[in-house]
């Protein structure tokens, strides 16, 4: 990762309601969305449904989460935090903890 791309991960990464929806599904372990969107909406992390999307996808397409979506009526995904975004918050507590 060149310097760039770097300064755009972690532009990304400090848009609001990232970091706390990453720490979050860390700690739940695996996470629905409505679960999700009930949590952050109750924090007054975000303010609409469309907010949530915006922070899920985000985190997804950094490679920090995993979505799973399971088939049935109606159809329910959940997020995790892979191996990556694991990493990551590793070395951001590291940097907490160095501060």
């Amino acid at each position: 990762m060149d310097n760039v791309d770097f300064m755009i991960f972690l532009r990304m990464l400090s848009k609001k309601g990232f970091l706390e929806t990453l720490w979050h599904i860390t700690d739940k372990k695996q996470i629905h969305y409505n679960e999700l969107q009930k949590y952050l909406m109750k924090k007054n992390i975000v303010s609409s449904q469309a907010s949530v999307t915006i922070i899920l996808n985000g985190l997804t397409n950094l490679g920090l989460l995993d979505r799973t979506v399971v088939d049935g009526k109606p159809p329910r995904t959940s997020y995790s935090v892979n191996k990556l975004g694991k990493s990551v918050l590793t070395q951001l507590n590291n940097l907490k903890n160095t501060l």
